[in-house]
């Protein structure tokens, strides 16, 4: 939840941990929030998104100075994933099933790099001078399918999770969308009995 009192002890936090770990090798980048847990709306339906609230900006901007101050030799991430505002990182959080979607994930690469503003909030730093990071990717990938089945007796539970509403996100029903792709695409060629996989011939 954002309050007055968050923001304090959101600041008195950063404060204690670069002082904490400051000389820590392993320290590569201060992250200040994620996904605005904590600070948007993204996720709490009562308040407004960082993406649009003024106030919370400019909050960000001087808790990001704020943490130049304390420590000017890291790189800082305002707010990662989306809408940031006042950064050294542009970070996307991107999940896209793959290879489902892999011409969906390419199309929106070429548009991250062509477009770095769009994932900004606000511009109290150059979108044009920070890095593109993709931080987050997933969802899931093309993997063996028959070893799973075989290490659990079956498809796995997560095969077909109702947290996955969109049918395409799911590793359910893969052999016939693979099969189906396999066959518009490769039509030409000698069509297998599994697109993926181990075959008879496979060996480990």
């Amino acid at each position: 939840m954002y309050t007055e009192r968050s923001k304090r002890e959101v600041r008195d936090q950063i404060r204690e941990l670069i002082e904490r770990d400051y000389n820590s090798p392993s320290v590569v980048v201060w992250s200040l929030y994620n996904e605005e847990w904590g600070i948007g709306g993204h996720y709490e339906e009562a308040e407004e998104s960082l993406w649009t609230d003024e106030e919370k900006q400019q909050y960000l901007a001087e808790l990001y100075e704020t943490v130049r101050e304390c420590d000017s030799t890291r790189p800082i991430c305002d707010n990662s994933g989306w809408a940031h505002v006042a950064t050294d990182i542009n970070d996307y959080h991107r999940y896209f099933v793959s290879p489902d979607r892999a011409d969906a994930w390419g199309d929106d690469l070429n548009h991250i790099i062509a477009h770095p503003a769009d994932n900004y909030g606000a511009t109290e730093t150059n979108p044009d001078e920070s890095p593109i990071v993709i931080s987050e990717f997933g969802t899931w990938g093309l993997f063996d399918v028959d070893w799973f089945r075989d290490r659990y007796g079956g498809e796995p539970s997560w095969f077909d999770h109702d947290f996955f509403d969109d049918p395409i996100k799911r590793p359910a029903g893969v052999d016939d969308r693979f099969e189906n792709r396999f066959s518009r695409r490769c039509s030409t060629t000698t069509k297998t009995s599994r697109p993926f996989g181990r075959t008879a011939s496979s060996s480990r």
